[in-house]
């Protein structure tokens, strides 16, 4: 096999592998692009905090791209792990109100059986708690952790899988903020925001604006406890 032939073969390769990973990334863009469409979409949490912690680069997106009353967010708890959470439902409220949120559009769950602590919550009971909150509001579309949980956090990990249940079951897409590394996850709002619809996406945004929310947010509206 001469120099030429071997290059040509080369040549191929390399065109159809580029072709491939070009065909396949586009297509998972496409199809996370869809959180942005039209149609009503709730950001899914564990607790009052979460918000801010992991979801608000997402929540910035969100609001730059929708209508307002097409967002809605849902904390399957009130924090209440210190025995503070009258104060993080009012925190939550203040940073959806910041953030722009119709005021009709989140809810704060206090549910003996979604304690905000240590013990993995029942998967199956948070699939009929979401199918309920978004059956009411025709949300059809949801965000949430992923099966990581972001930070590893049991009660994230059962959201992600309890949401995973609803996806199955009706016609939900599922969408998850992705796990980093550590770096990547504790630089916070300095890191490039990521969701994937089990698949990455990368998505401009003005780090600056960001910080600016994350500061209000994180040291005005969330007292330090």
């Amino acid at each position: 096999m001469n120099n030429l032939m071997v290059e040509s073969i080369a040549l191929l390769v390399v065109g159809v592998g580029y072709g491939v990973i070009h065909y396949y990334l586009n297509a998972k863009k496409n199809r996370v692009i869809n959180l942005f469409k039209e149609g009503n979409v709730c950001i899914v949490v564990a607790h009052p905090d979460d918000e801010v912690m992991f979801f608000l680069p997402t929540l910035k997106l969100l609001f730059n791209n929708k209508d307002k009353t097409e967002i809605f967010i849902l904390s399957l708890s009130n924090g209440n792990y210190y025995g503070i959470g009258k104060i993080r439902e009012k925190e939550f409220t203040k940073v959806w109100s910041y953030l722009g949120g119709h005021p009709d559009n989140y809810k704060i769950i206090d549910d003996p059986n979604l304690q905000d602590g240590w013990n993995p919550w029942n998967e199956q009971y948070i699939s009929k708690v979401l199918s309920k909150f978004c059956s009411k509001r025709n949300i059809k579309k949801v965000l949430t952790f992923d099966d990581y949980g972001v930070s590893g956090h049991p009660n994230h990990i059962s959201v992600y899988k309890g949401a995973q249940i609803l996806a199955k079951s009706k016609s939900i897409q599922l969408f998850s903020l992705c796990s980093t590394n550590l770096i990547q996850k504790y630089l916070g709002i300095l890191s490039f925001p990521f969701i994937f619809h089990k698949s990455l996406l990368s998505a401009s945004f003005n780090p600056i604006s960001l910080l600016r929310y994350a500061y209000y947010n994180t040291y005005v509206l969330h007292e330090d406890t």
